[in-house]
């Protein structure tokens, strides 16, 4: 069930907590965008109710210096803006809920899906979205190239993949009510710690993307993976064949 903001503003304390009571739900994830004080207010609904809340997180949370990898409880002086913000919700939901939990996310893949099957990567990247194979195809229509550090080896996961582990997340939380919820990680590059360069060369081989020119370079250096917490999930190499 997802949540109608037009029908059900973030900013309507009472209508949040009617629509929370209407959908009666056995547990929920903040997945979207928007003010602390909602996060804070979602979390003490589902306090109040005794139901698991997940609340997702971001490698973008930790600062790349000192270098990686961060283990899941590394301190978060994040760099860039996305993950103040994404920590400040956090500590938001926390403070207001002992059912509220985490689990962190690197940079999601959605992978094209094969020949005649429904869904998947459209053929022109979607406007407004970020994961990595339309990062990449923008990227290459802004600079003829794609720029790729071989010094970089970042957190990141398949789309499906995340999407079986988030829900695997909130059946073990509803399953053990009273618990602290458990922090997560969900990486599948965390044990192989491949390259950025060789990602994007893989993800272009496999979304049919041959033409891709890959330039290497040294210029970001960063070991991202989030280790040490880590859900069950497959390796990169097992949804990218050119990884093996």
């Amino acid at each position: 069930l997802g949540w109608d903001r037009s029908r059900v503003p973030p900013e309507d304390a009472a209508a949040v907590a009617a629509e929370l009571d209407r959908l009666a739900p056995a547990a929920f994830a903040h997945l979207g965008f928007g003010p602390e004080a909602w996060a804070a207010q979602l979390a003490a609904l589902a306090a109040a109710r005794g139901l698991p809340m997940l609340m997702p997180s971001t490698a973008m949370v930790f600062h790349p210096e000192p270098d990686g990898p961060p283990a899941a409880g590394h301190a978060r002086p994040a760099l860039y803006d996305s993950g103040r913000y994404n920590t400040r919700c956090l500590d938001a939901g926390r403070a207001a809920s002992a059912t509220a939990g985490t689990v962190r996310l690197g940079w999601q893949i959605r992978l094209p899906a094969p020949a005649g099957a429904a869904g998947g990567e459209p053929a022109a990247p979607a406007g407004g979205t970020n994961h990595m194979l339309a990062a990449l195809d923008a990227e290459l229509g802004r600079n003829g190239h794609i720029g790729a550090s071989t010094a970089w080896r970042p957190a990141c996961s398949c789309l499906d993949d995340t999407a079986q582990a988030l829900w695997a997340w909130l059946d073990e939380e509803h399953r053990q009510p009273g618990r602290r919820p458990r922090l997560w990680q969900i990486d599948a590059n965390a044990d192989d710690g491949h390259d950025f360069a060789q990602i994007a060369r893989a993800l272009g081989a496999a979304a049919g993307r041959r033409h891709w020119p890959v330039h290497e370079h040294r210029d970001y250096r960063h070991d991202q993976r989030l280790v040490g917490g880590t859900a069950g999930v497959a390796p990169l190499r097992t949804r990218l064949p050119g990884l093996r």
